[in-house]
């Protein structure tokens, strides 16, 4: 391994060219949630000599996001990934299930595994589609936002987070005879590409009744008037979202994996 050397850049932005190639390899689009840890990440690009081979993300706390190698380089992946380990002493993973560059190099050296997320990138037609909806729907304003925040469960990390979306027209709300059911989100998950992720809530009083599913519906047809492919993820034991995202048409096929060295 000592021909590879490994490089922090300051400007993430250099290292798009590979990051596509990535993402372009993906039979998916990448998950949100991670996309969210990315963004607050350090990007290494890794060298031989002066050719670029690839390039992997960390977290600030050792965990490792992305790791790719070009196709020429890439009978080296397996290898150079114990390497990385400990040089920069990498803790853990986050793989998606389709990822296999990385879920394979990451099974060689894993101590443990576990899926901690359900990840929905593929919709097929729902159980029972809805021919009306059964509220009326418009786009927050301003005014909205203490409402908003009241209702809030740890969807959003704060008001000014509600405030964004409510400016960016990326939030919607749901309500019957003046009564608030509840909101959905869309969001792009990179700059550039067309899949938006979704999620809503319902607000207590109108839970189980149909209305969670109906939201996603609208969410769904939304993204696909504007030509966005639409997706979802949960938490591994949200089986209520879970059960929810299925009605609605998402398929649970791919896992959100966490590897421990």
């Amino acid at each position: 391994m000592s021909d590879y050397q490994f490089e922090c850049v300051d400007n993430p932005r250099s290292l798009l060219d590979l990051r596509n190639l990535y993402l372009n390899g993906l039979p998916h689009s990448q998950d949100y949630f991670v996309e969210l840890q990315v963004k607050q990440a350090r990007w290494y690009l890794i060298k031989s000599g002066s050719t670029r081979t690839g390039y992997f993300i960390l977290s600030n706390d050792g965990c490792l996001l992305e790791y790719f190698m070009l196709p020429e380089w890439a009978n080296q992946e397996d290898v150079l990934l114990g390497n990385l380990i400990e040089k920069y002493s990498i803790r853990k993973a986050l793989c998606k299930s389709y990822d296999a560059f990385l879920l394979s190099s990451c099974y060689q050296y894993q101590k443990k595994s576990r899926a901690i997320g359900i990840l929905f990138p593929e919709i097929q037609s729902p159980r029972q589609a809805v021919s009306q909806f059964p509220f009326s729907i418009r786009h927050a304003v301003p005014a909205d936002e203490p409402m908003i925040v009241s209702i809030n469960e740890n969807v959003f990390d704060s008001a000014k987070e509600v405030m964004e979306y409510i400016e960016s027209s990326q939030i919607f709300l749901y309500e019957k005879e003046n009564d608030l059911i509840g909101f959905g989100i869309y969001s792009q998950i990179i700059e550039g590409r067309p899949a938006r992720d979704i999620g809503m809530l319902v607000v207590p009083a109108f839970r189980n009744k149909g209305y969670g599913c109906a939201i996603l519906q609208h969410l769904i047809q939304y993204c696909r008037q504007n030509q966005w492919p639409p997706q979802a993820g949960c938490d591994i034991e949200n089986t209520a979202s879970r059960h929810c995202l299925e009605k609605a048409g998402f398929i649970p096929r791919y896992r959100l994996l966490e590897f421990t060295f």
